[in-house]
């Protein structure tokens, strides 16, 4: 992983020379594409004394941190509701109905807003809380704080294990069992108990790109394929920079007739 990060980052930073060798007042060089992209317009940026706005170290990092959280979490996050819905012939029957109800056949799916596709959002809420490929997120203390009578000082940096809360008893009910039902009548016993995008102003930029890209393909995907999970596989979860499937996902899928 150490290595594939570095690859990346030195990706960025080629990125990020080449922008500015463009932006420079006496460069011959444009852009082959007509239309710049997201981050050669924030390397070209300026402040008004001509300075740029950020630092080629800021927008590494912010190049890895997109690349690596905007792909694998939502990938992995689907393969686990694809799992988790085929070991259980109800839930799949009680999606499929509403797919095909709210779905004509062979129609491409729509931006379908969250009430279009209740049961199937309760699923992927369902799925976030049980397998978050997240692991966590980090707070700091902003004063001296005493939790179950230890003292952290000021400017401690806290992790807040997301599987951890998604599994406590004392929040939910049944913890360990994968009950999409749960979601219709609210989240957990406390507030800001549910964060498979952290909580608060500071939660994941990309959780509405996300939570839209797994709806639309799970969607899709259920309403125009049968899909058969391989006989007698197991999930084994590994855990890396998110938690992602050990082995994969072995499904066979059919199109489906109607």
């Amino acid at each position: 992983m150490h290595q594939g990060i570095e690859e990346l980052r030195a990706m960025a930073a080629k990125a990020v020379e080449n922008a500015r060798q463009m932006d420079a007042p006496d460069s011959n060089e444009k852009s082959e594409e007509s239309t710049p992209k997201i981050f050669e317009i924030l390397a070209k940026q300026r402040e008004p004394d001509g300075s740029y706005t950020f630092s080629s170290k800021e927008l590494c990092d912010n190049y890895v941190a997109f690349l690596v959280a905007g792909g694998d979490p939502t990938a992995h996050t689907m393969s686990f509701f694809v799992y988790e819905v085929l070991r259980r012939q109800d839930i799949l029957a009680k999606l499929r109905a509403e797919l095909d109800v709210n779905i004509p056949s062979d129609v491409a799916v729509p931006s379908l807003d969250q009430a279009d596709l209740p049961y199937l959002n309760m699923i992927l809420k369902e799925t976030l809380r049980y397998s978050s490929t997240g692991f966590g997120t980090f707070r700091t203390c902003p004063f001296d704080t005493e939790m179950e009578g230890v003292v952290l000082p000021a400017n401690t940096t806290l992790a807040l294990w997301n599987p951890a809360v998604h599994r406590d008893p004392t929040l939910w009910d049944n913890p360990d069992t994968f009950d999409p039902e749960r979601w219709r009548t609210g989240q957990s016993k406390i507030k800001g108990s549910y964060f498979p995008f952290s909580y608060g102003p500071r939660n994941c930029l990309g959780q509405g790109l996300s939570m839209l890209v797994m709806r639309l393909t799970l969607a899709t995907l259920f309403r125009r394929y049968d899909l058969i999970l391989e006989p007698g596989f197991e999930m084994e979860y590994l855990p890396s920079f998110t938690l992602r499937p050990k082995r994969g996902l072995p499904v066979k899928i059919v199109r489906r007739k109607s």
